[in-house]
């Protein structure tokens, strides 16, 4: 758990948000965030598809989950943890978003649709990235 994330975009979530994203991915971390953001979950002793953490994640993500949770000791020992509010990541949040749709495939003209955002925002967001990967020059 010491090692940096591999994905950047994982990298600008608060360390809990990234740890679970880098778990369970990207998309089914951001939507536990906006649906339970700033309040303590519990995972069940075994999770099923009826749980409501495996209706909103799907049940493979849910699992992944509760092991991170169990196993690996993330949350408080019994079987709790508390998800950062969606809020509070704020455009991190939104470019972290962004960043995995069009890492996915998503076109960069979709993504501004699908965002509210600008094409030109769009590739600001992705340039970032390859800023970042790039390294400093001077």
């Amino acid at each position: 758990m010491g090692d940096a994330p591999r994905d950047p975009a994982i990298a600008e979530l608060p360390p809990v948000l990234a740890t679970i994203a880098e778990a369970i991915g990207l998309p089914a971390a951001l939507k536990l965030a906006a649906t339970w953001g700033g309040v303590q979950i519990s995972v069940p002793a075994r999770m099923n598809a009826d749980h409501a953490i495996a209706r909103l994640i799907g049940l493979d993500a849910g699992r992944m989950l509760h092991r991170l949770i169990v196993d690996r000791g993330l949350g408080d020992g019994l079987r709790r943890i508390e998800i950062p509010r969606a809020h509070a990541l704020g455009a991190a949040a939104k470019r972290a978003e962004v960043r995995a749709a069009v890492a996915a495939g998503m076109k960069k003209r979709q993504a501004a649709l699908k965002f509210g955002m600008t094409n030109r925002a769009v590739r600001q967001i992705c340039n970032e990235l390859e800023d970042e990967r790039q390294g400093k020059l001077f």
